[in-house]
């Protein structure tokens, strides 16, 4: 029921989520901002920071899809790093994105 709560804040807004670094996203507010985005009826792909999601990165799969890493990447650094904007970006054909992402150092 705290966590419920707890979620139910963050909805609202009443409090937000620290995520400045990556210790804050593990804490127990990423717990809390991981139900508040059920409790809402969506599946909200979290922001981390390029600098974060470049390999080798501390982020694993428990916290990102690591074959869509790319995604992750907060939308003015996405279009400043692969010179689109995402909608854009996910027509490309796969080896353009491919070739991108190892460029970035994205792709295992």
């Amino acid at each position: 029921k705290e966590e419920e709560a707890a979620a139910r804040k963050v909805i609202e807004g009443e409090v937000t989520v620290d995520y400045t670094n990556i210790e804050s996203r593990m804490s127990a507010e990423f717990t809390i901002k991981a139900y508040a985005d059920e409790l809402k009826g969506h599946t909200i792909i979290r922001r981390f920071p390029y600098s974060e999601l470049v390999l080798p990165s501390k982020l694993d799969s428990s916290h990102i899809n690591v074959a869509m890493r790319e995604l992750y990447i907060p939308d003015e650094e996405f279009k400043e790093l692969f010179g689109a904007e995402k909608e854009r970006y996910k027509l490309w054909p796969v080896h353009r994105k491919e070739t991108r992402k190892k460029e970035l150092n994205l792709l295992d």
